[in-house]
């Protein structure tokens, strides 16, 4: 199994047997909005012949093409990283004030920093800048050439691309959608702009076009009273797993929802 590239808040390694479960028994083309980590369609890749994988993240975005198109450049890269001095603060911040230019040494910076940010976290300030602090790892593994290569290869079959969840897919009869967005009343700090009820209620609005089109939608949320009022006409499973990742490293169970347009 392709582990996810990156450590990701919300990510859904733990939700994949519930995810599992549910899955149409056939998926003409695979579509994500809300890539993230991309546990689920690394999970799937066996049952996926074609996908659409999207996020706001251009960081992310950027890294995904670049796991994509040179991965061998990449690795070079991320290994220079791990040659360096990672006890104290000083290589880390200065890693984190840069701006590379090309693409392969700007997916680098994103992935070493995520392997050796606080808990893995993603978080910007409202000028679009990463500024977590490091994380106290005395040996991160920064470079896992395998899982890149296994993931290069799996990401084959993917057309990836950056935009929001509104204009970034184009599902039609017979595809299948997996919807993760930033949960109702979490953390939501990806983007400077964030992520509201608004924008809750947007997504519900566009599960109901993409259902139209003869798609079979899956949206995975937190279980408060706004999701389940907002889908009460779809079919909803609860179910309490363990957190993946958060802002505060909180492990605890939670209750989530997957929500379906299909039974």
């Amino acid at each position: 199994m392709i582990n996810p590239f990156v450590k990701w808040a919300g990510g859904k390694r733990r939700l994949v047997p519930f995810i599992s479960e549910r899955l149409p028994e056939s998926i003409a083309t695979y579509h994500e909005p809300f890539a993230g980590g991309g546990a689920a369609f690394f999970a799937f890749d066996d049952l996926i012949e074609r996908a659409t994988l999207a996020d706001l993240n251009a960081e992310l975005v950027l890294t995904y093409h670049t796991i994509k198109t040179d991965v061998e450049p990449l690795i070079e890269a991320l290994n220079r990283h791990a040659g360096n001095h990672h006890a104290d603060s000083g290589y880390y911040n200065k890693v984190r004030k840069s701006e590379p230019a090309g693409a392969i040494e700007a997916s680098a910076r994103f992935l070493y920093l995520n392997r050796t940010c606080y808990n893995g976290l993603y978080r910007v300030n409202k000028s679009g800048k990463f500024n977590v602090p490091k994380g106290r790892y005395k040996n991160p593994n920064i470079c896992d050439a395998d899982n890149l290569r296994k993931a290069s290869e799996v990401l084959q079959k993917a057309t990836i691309k950056y935009g929001p969840f509104t204009r970034s897919i184009a599902p039609a009869s017979g595809d299948f959608v997996y919807c993760d967005p930033p949960y109702d009343e979490t953390f939501t700090n990806y983007q400077p702009a964030g992520f509201n009820k608004d924008d809750q209620v947007a997504l519900k609005q566009m599960a109901d076009t993409w259902a139209k089109a003869g798609a079979r939608v899956m949206l995975s949320n937190a279980d408060t009273p706004f999701i389940r009022d907002l889908y009460q006409s779809y079919t909803v499973h609860s179910l309490t797993a363990p957190r993946d990742i958060n802002c505060t490293g909180d492990r605890s169970r939670a209750a989530e929802v997957l929500i379906t347009t299909y039974e």
